[in-house]
């Protein structure tokens, strides 16, 4: 049972299955990396827990937990399914009977508590589609419901955690695998359970979209694998098509004939509807009038937004870089937790020009603690007024030359807590900051990343406090994400020492996500403000540290020409949907005050010094290269290996 975020979900669903199953079952729960209380509840109500210290992705978690498990027969159960007894019992059969895999589906509707027009017609669409047919021979999977042999897992190499980094696609990939390799799949739709999961309108279209079209046509194309299963009945696809030709004869018809055009329009739409009739009897049964409306008018968008997401997978395909991309290739039992008494070293990195009053605000913030140790990196020349008034904290020298990058390595070197911590004077860390900072080491996860407080008072620190932090200024929500600025951030200390530190410009994150999809966990409660001592930063700085990170993207995801080409034509031509973006985002959260109007221009420049520099970082024709350090990153980097679940696994400990 992979979980994430799942506590409002996790003990019923638990409960459920301990009532269900039989009394020798084994049930392993995988906490991806979840910042709810998700870990608290299934310590007590799994048999075994497994913690995953970034999110991997389900493809990944699921990977993990079984490589952790004993049975023979592995069945899956998301954290967000009500089993019930005869579902289960009818999986086991299923199983007895010679099958190597089977899964189940939904019933019609959700719980009455998960009720909502856009999810109980996403319901009923996922339960008409599994149970069309009866029981039959499957040539996909479906995971949230489903029963497999650990032998037949094992031989076609688990889960792709390379296909997606969370919840997409990953059971088809490997239903198509499984077929291939000669396995036998069946759908038992008498075999039904309960859906928790709530489902808005934007939700429901973005799942299809995203979750579904897009990696669903990759997926295809990357295995040869073009079977009328599932979703992809023959009827489907031509009314969609007889949707989209009676769209475009209503649009053409005040330039043709008139008559002519609506009347061919009303037969296609007819056509489509008659394609549908047998769902939208189906809703109407299951949910009256209002789920019958719902088929009709969320099948007519299905038709208008399914087609890009073809085209869009199709050009993910041609993009997609020539080897596997390094993401989630190692395994997360190499890396070893320090061993240091302290939970926190605090790294104060200075700069040149950093005035000593500057360091000294900074400094003060951390008096003595046994729990955290605090290190001043500064060159010979600063004055001494900074650290001399702070006898606990330990100085480490660099020269004048050395660029922060570089001095926030010689404080990783120096560190002796678990986990570390950077800072550097213009980040006046808020009330209760500490404690922010020890908690998220002891929360385990790899990375943790602070917000930053941007209201500045004069127009040209606001400018560039903005353009240099905004994506995780205080007002944005809690969540997983790819990168985040090395300064206010909590590294695992021996994670970050095992990729080789941060000696490397720009490419930490990067070399990082060999342990998972999006290693760093933005809190927003672990802010620092931005003071105006933060205007010394240039437009040149933003450009050059914009062309590192393209460049590094470049040569660790090993990125092709035609994908460069793409990346810098969005880039372009996004650029002013993306200033707009944020300027509507800032007045709507009250941040837009009068400081911020008289900055806006100076934003624009500071955006587009950003675009240019990434334009130039994928133009670069010669690559970065990207020290690896430690045999199991250089394994990934260099053999791309195949998923963590390709070798035999273990019973023990995989």
């Amino acid at each position: 049972m992979p979980a994430h975020n799942a506590a409002a979900t996790l003990q019923r669903c638990v409960a459920a299955v301990r009532d269900a199953v039989p009394a020798a079952t084994e049930l392993v729960i995988i906490d991806d990396g979840s910042f709810d209380d998700t870990r608290e509840i299934a310590r007590g109500l799994a048999d075994r827990l497994v913690v995953l210290p970034c999110q991997s992705g389900a493809a990944r978690a699921r990977n993990e937990g079984i490589r952790q498990s004993t049975g023979e027969i592995i069945m899956m159960v998301d954290s967000d399914v009500l089993v019930n007894r005869a579902a289960v019992a009818g999986l086991i059969l299923a199983m007895e009977n010679g099958l190597d895999a089977v899964f189940g589906a939904y019933t019609p509707l959700p719980p009455p508590e998960a009720r909502s027009i856009a999810t109980n017609y996403k319901n009923h669409v996922h339960h008409a589609t599994h149970i069309q047919g009866g029981r039959r021979i499957a040539t996909s999977f479906w995971s949230g419901f489903s029963a497999i042999r650990r032998d037949a897992f094992v031989a076609v190499g688990g889960f792709d955690s390379a296909v997606t980094r969370s919840a997409d696609v990953e059971d088809i990939h490997l239903g198509y695998r499984l077929t291939s390799a000669g396995f036998t799949i069946a759908v038992e739709p008498a075999c039904q359970v309960e859906h928790l999961k709530r489902y808005t309108s934007r939700g429901l279209m973005a799942s299809d979209l995203f979750h579904r079209a897009i990696p669903w046509t990759r997926a295809m194309l990357e295995l040869r694998t073009f079977r009328s299963d599932l979703n992809l009945a023959g009827s489907s696809m031509a009314g969609v098509a007889m949707f989209l030709l009676g769209v475009t004869s209503a649009i053409a018809a005040p330039f043709t004939s008139p008559k002519v055009a609506l009347i061919l329009a009303g037969a296609l739409v007819g056509g489509w509807l008659w394609t549908q009739r047998r769902l939208i009897r189906s809703c109407w049964n299951a949910g009256g009038p209002p789920l019958g409306a719902a088929a009709v008018a969320y099948g007519a968008a299905f038709c208008l937004y399914a087609p890009a997401g073809v085209v869009l997978g199709v050009l993910a395909y041609l993009l997609r870089p020539k080897n596997r991309s390094v993401r989630n290739t190692v395994s997360l039992e190499h890396r070893s937790s320090s061993d240091g008494g302290l939970a926190l070293t605090i790294v104060v990195v200075t700069r040149p020009v950093d005035e000593a009053v500057e360091i000294d605000a900074l400094v003060a913030n951390f008096p003595p603690d046994p729990r955290y140790e605090v290190l001043l990196v500064t060159s010979e020349h600063t004055s001494p007024k900074a650290w001399l008034r702070h006898g606990h904290v330990r100085l480490v020298l660099a020269t004048d030359l050395e660029e922060p990058r570089e001095r926030c390595q010689r404080g990783l070197d120096q560190a002796g807590g678990r986990s570390v911590v950077f800072l550097e004077p213009g980040l006046q860390p808020v009330a209760g900051w500490i404690e922010q900072a020890v908690r998220a080491g002891e929360r385990g996860f790899l990375v943790t990343g602070g917000s930053f407080g941007l209201q500045a008072t004069s127009p040209r620190a606001r400018a560039a406090a903005d353009a240099w932090f905004w994506q995780w200024r205080a007002q944005a929500k809690e969540r997983w994400i790819e990168d985040h600025p090395t300064m206010n951030t909590v590294f695992d200390t021996a994670a970050i020492r095992q990729i080789g530190g941060l000696s490397d410009r720009a490419s930490a994150y990067r070399r990082m996500s060999v342990f998972g999809a999006r290693v760093v966990h933005f809190d927003p409660a672990l802010r620092t403000d931005v003071s105006e001592t933060f205007r010394h930063r240039t437009l040149r700085q933003r450009f050059g540290l914009s062309r590192a990170q393209a460049a590094t993207m470049v040569a660790y995801y090993d990125n092709g020409l035609p994908l460069r080409v793409a990346r810098i034509v969005h880039g372009t031509a996004t650029l002013p949907f993306t200033v707009a973006r944020r300027v509507y985002r800032t007045k709507r959260e009250g941040t837009a005050d009068g400081v911020y109007w008289r900055a806006l221009p100076r934003i624009v420049v500071w955006s587009a010094a950003d675009t240019a520099g990434s334009v130039a970082g994928y133009c670069a024709r010669r690559r970065l290269e990207v020290p690896i350090l430690g045999s199991a990153v250089a394994l990934a980097a260099t053999r791309h290996i195949s998923p963590i679940m390709a070798e035999p696994a273990a019973p023990s400990n995989g």
